[in-house]
């Protein structure tokens, strides 16, 4: 009787092993499915794009070039570099950029905790009067006793499937990627200012040159004046030469005008405001005519720009919320313990007293079966998320290469209308050289020599604007590659704004 019994236990016993495999196989077919959904978008590389003439395939180590977080530094401008620095304390961007950094900070500490243990500990101590007509007989109904207690209890994930790994890391890559965003926006900011500094030399020389054109005219006139009084001319010629010269003062009102505008501008980009009492000094940038174009710029370069490593940043944590969203399809393993006392009768300290104890161990499974399409749904979200990352990235290498080819197009540009621009500069300094010739040998009056003189320093005045715009678009294509300085590019240095 006692086999048979036993057989009958086995039987039984390995009956239950059959079913809870069975219900454990059942369980897992019926738990929510991730196939299906998958990203749609691919990162693209700078390999994979046609890059425009000027632009090569080489790689950084190839190049002379390299990205320069002073980037500014190679226009040699003491004053520029003073500007810089304080716009880069205090332009309020800069403010929002590295508030944001803070926030991606404390965000990133918070998702850390996911990989630690838990402690908590809950205490109350109270005085509480058990009532008569209820659940509590004699001798708790109608007395008052201490409701003392405490409860310390610790747990920790196991993390089967790296899904808390993937959180951290993903709060550290938006952690690394704000930190880009405002390396980007100080890339930013140090473009426009050094484009509003060129402009502003430009400006000064502009003036400078503007105020030489209006004394002249005003001698033309002077002279047009005399020789009308001695019937030498009549009335119309002095008519333009006054003509000219109104136009030449209002040339010098509105280069004022625009320095003016230039050093506002400046400010608000140093964060000092409009009106400051510290007026700008005369640039010492270099704007001479001996830049070049620079050929066989590295395209990899536009890589180390801090926007696309921003997005490339943003795009790897799109990918680790994804395996965040696939693991918690599957289960989950939490260990848990506890420790603590209760007592509800007694002295005050009787909860500390070891017969007042209490504690456990609480291995937790758990396994998502049935969700109504919850865990599917942020799956698909999370996917398409980093499918916006993906496109995000993808047109900010766009963008980082489009502003590139143009800066190198508007320097070819330039260089074309340069050689234009000089062979007329130097035809018009050869015929004031003979008009000068002319005079001193009693040839002609004054007239012809400022009339020469006129068209020099008006070609002057081009070959400067030209000048600042090849050095604007140099920083323009600096900016474009991250910061690198391509050599050999810029004007050299000077002691003043040169034309």
């Amino acid at each position: 009787m006692y086999y048979l019994f036993m057989n009958r236990i086995a039987h039984q016993v390995s009956a239950l092993r059959v079913s809870a495999i069975g219900a454990v196989c059942a369980l897992l077919a019926a738990c929510a499915d991730p196939s299906g959904i998958l990203p749609h978008a691919h990162p693209t590389t700078i390999d994979q794009l046609n890059v425009s003439s000027g632009l090569s395939h080489q790689t950084k180590e190839e190049s002379s070039a390299s990205a320069a977080q002073a980037w500014w530094h190679a226009f040699h401008d003491r004053q520029l570099d003073a500007l810089m620095t304080q716009a880069l304390r205090h332009n309020p961007d800069l403010a929002i950029a590295r508030a944001r950094i803070r926030q991606a900070e404390g965000l990133s500490e918070a998702a850390g905790a996911v990989e630690r243990p838990r402690v908590d500990l809950d205490a109350h101590v109270g005085r509480a009067h058990w009532t008569n007509n209820q659940f509590f007989p004699p001798p708790f109904g109608g007395s008052t006793t201490w409701d003392n207690g405490f409860n310390l209890s610790a747990s920790y994930s196991l993390d089967l499937w790296g899904k808390n790994r993937a959180i951290v890391q993903a709060a550290e890559d938006r952690l690394k990627a704000s930190v880009e965003a405002r390396n980007a926006a100080a890339l930013l900011l140090s473009s426009q200012l050094v484009s509003a500094y060129l402009h502003y030399a430009a400006g000064v020389a502009l003036l400078r040159t503007a105020t030489e054109r209006q004394a002249d005219a005003d001698r033309v006139v002077q002279i047009e004046r005399i020789r009308l009084n001695h019937g030498l001319t009549d009335a119309a010629h002095l008519y333009d030469a006054q003509l000219t010269a109104a136009r030449y003062q209002e040339d010098v009102a509105t280069y004022s005008g625009d320095l003016h505008l230039r050093a506002e501008q400046i400010a608000v980009l140093t964060g000092r405001g409009i009106a400051t009492d510290t007026p700008l000094q005369a640039p010492t940038v270099a704007l001479g005519d001996d830049w070049s174009v620079p050929h066989d710029v590295p395209a990899n370069l536009i890589g180390s720009r801090p926007d696309i490593r921003a997005r490339r940043l943003q795009m790897e944590a799109a990918a680790r919320d994804i395996h965040v969203a696939r693991a918690a399809f599957y289960p989950d393993i939490n260990l848990a313990a506890y420790v603590g006392g209760l007592a509800a009768s007694g002295g005050f300290s009787r909860f500390l007293q070891s017969n007042s104890a209490h504690y456990g161990v609480v291995p937790a499974l758990t396994l998502p079966i049935f969700e109504g399409g919850r865990l599917r749904g942020q799956l698909r979200e999370r996917t398409a998320a980093y499918d916006e990352a993906i496109a995000e990235y993808n047109k900010a290498l766009l963008t980082a290469l489009q502003q590139t080819a143009s800066a190198l197009t508007q320097l070819h540009t330039l260089a074309e209308r340069r050689a234009a621009l000089n062979d007329a500069l130097r035809a018009a300094t050869e015929n004031e050289k003979r008009a000068e010739q002319r005079f001193a040998a009693g040839l002609t009056n004054h007239l012809p020599v400022l009339a020469a003189r006129q068209s020099v320093l008006n070609l002057q005045a081009q070959r400067i604007s030209l000048n600042a715009e090849a050095s604007a678009a140099l920083a323009q294509l600096y900016a474009a590659l991250g910061g690198a300085v391509l050599p050999h590019t810029l004007p050299h240095a000077s002691q003043g704004v040169t034309g």
